[in-house]
């Protein structure tokens, strides 16, 4: 840039002083980093920090500290082994997305309690595979 334009270059409102233009020089910048990621408060922190909570409880006569998640996922594998059909529909799919699940193919027996059970309990079970 030419010295014409610099002395032409009025300074006021949203127009700062050249040398002041862009800030502070030599790397001395305020909030260099932006804003704290931890001062984002969203729906996904919020969930990781109720679910990811640890919490002390009793089981089998002994003090055991567990995450909400875990707990949770004991409560629901508990009710499926006793044969609480929401449970079970609970617990299906997510037997189903674990990635070292076996793959398994219903045999006509297997088909056949479920046949039983849906009548029995008047559930739809979701997808059916005929």
């Amino acid at each position: 840039m030419s010295n014409n334009s610099d002395d032409n270059y009025e300074v006021g409102y949203g127009k700062p002083p050249k040398p002041n233009q862009f800030g502070a020089k030599n790397g001395n910048k305020p909030n260099r980093k932006g804003r704290k990621k931890s001062a984002k408060n969203s729906m996904q922190s919020e969930l990781e920090s109720v679910f990811g909570s640890v919490k002390e409880l009793t089981v089998g006569g002994k003090e055991v500290k567990m995450s909400v998640r875990q707990i949770i996922f004991q409560q629901i594998a508990k009710g499926a082994a006793k044969g609480d059909p929401a449970m079970i529909r609970i617990a299906l799919p997510l037997i189903k997305g674990m990635d070292d699940a076996p793959e398994f193919e219903m045999l006509p027996e297997d088909e056949e309690v479920l046949k039983q059970f849906r009548k029995n309990f008047n559930t739809d079970g979701g997808e059916q595979n005929e």
